[in-house]
């Protein structure tokens, strides 16, 4: 996709969505920015980073993004060239804030009039991405009040999965946010030694994204710590009813085994075997047999071996 580009008086922000090969290196050579920087747009980067140069900082960020076809947590990175008078995001579309924010800033006329610094644009596209964690986040609040209920519902293997896929976003979106508050402090002291215009006005409010951060990491701690409980009460669940099943079938063995011994005593075609020769002697062994189990399940009952 071709480069979008908005300027006003004081700025100019250019957006590079699913950028080719070609597109970066131009845009390398044009702004003059270090080689490694343009290769980490080249490639989806693991882990974030901010870099400082005489006269620009490169910021690599990482955020959540919700698959709904394979219902998973996956990484949308966006990357940042924030000079004196410029910033340039790099991003493959994923992130909808991003999107959002250019869209405004191209059609709203008021907005382009304004004097904006990079450093306070730079601030709203991040606290922005930041603000858009909360509903995700309360999507997973709200997985988790549904599972415990079905889980004490009766329904443990079916929301084994569930669980599961539950645990493994959790980690996921742990993994994705963990170094946002570290990166945001650096962030901010290389915004204070270049001297960006602006900078120093937006220190503050990089502060409360800061601590947006710290929040939205607390809360994926308290999901983190009610998921593992859930699963492990939900194993709990599931081992107890499979002992109880065990055990029923285990008793109902033991009394299937005195039954068919005593049958097996009578079958014994031996000199002296009673009811030999009568003839009710299959209805007396039936009897018999139905005694020994009757009295074989009293015997597992009184040793509450047997519900």
């Amino acid at each position: 996709m071709a480069r979008n580009e908005n300027t006003n008086s004081s700025l100019r922000w250019i957006d590079l969505q699913k950028p080719s090969e070609a597109e970066l290196n131009a845009l390398g050579e044009e702004f003059h920015f270090h080689p490694l920087d343009i290769a980490d747009c080249k490639k989806p980067g693991q882990r974030q980073k901010v870099e400082r140069y005489h006269d620009y900082a490169f910021l690599v960020l990482l955020f959540p993004v919700y698959n709904r076809q394979t219902r998973a947590i996956e990484s949308g990175e966006v990357d940042f060239f924030v000079g004196p008078d410029f910033l340039i995001t790099v991003h493959e579309g994923t992130l909808a804030p991003v999107r959002h924010l250019f869209q405004e800033f191209a059609s709203d006329q008021a907005i382009r009039q304004q004097s904006v610094t990079s450093a306070a644009l730079l601030h709203n596209i991040i606290d922005r991405l930041l603000v858009a964690l909360y509903p995700m986040l309360d999507h997973v609040s709200l997985d988790i009040h549904t599972a415990e209920q079905q889980v004490f519902a009766g329904n443990e293997k079916r929301m084994l999965r569930e669980i599961t896929l539950l645990r493994r976003n959790i980690t996921d979106f742990r993994r994705i946010v963990q170094t946002h508050k570290n990166t945001l402090k650096r962030l901010v002291e290389i915004l204070k030694l270049n001297g960006l215009h602006g900078a120093r006005e937006t220190i503050p409010s990089f502060e409360d994204s800061i601590d947006r951060s710290k929040e939205v990491w607390d809360l994926l701690e308290s999901y983190r710590e009610s998921i593992d409980t859930l699963y492990e009460t939900n194993e709990s669940l599931m081992s107890y009813k499979l002992n109880d099943i065990m055990r029923t079938f285990t008793t109902m063995s033991v009394i299937i085994f005195f039954m068919t011994l005593v049958a097996t005593l009578f079958a014994v075609r031996a000199r002296g075997t009673p009811f030999l020769n009568n003839n009710f002697a299959f209805w007396i062994l039936l009897a018999i047999v139905t005694l020994a189990g009757g009295a074989a399940r009293q015997f597992f009952k009184k040793r509450q071996l047997l519900e």
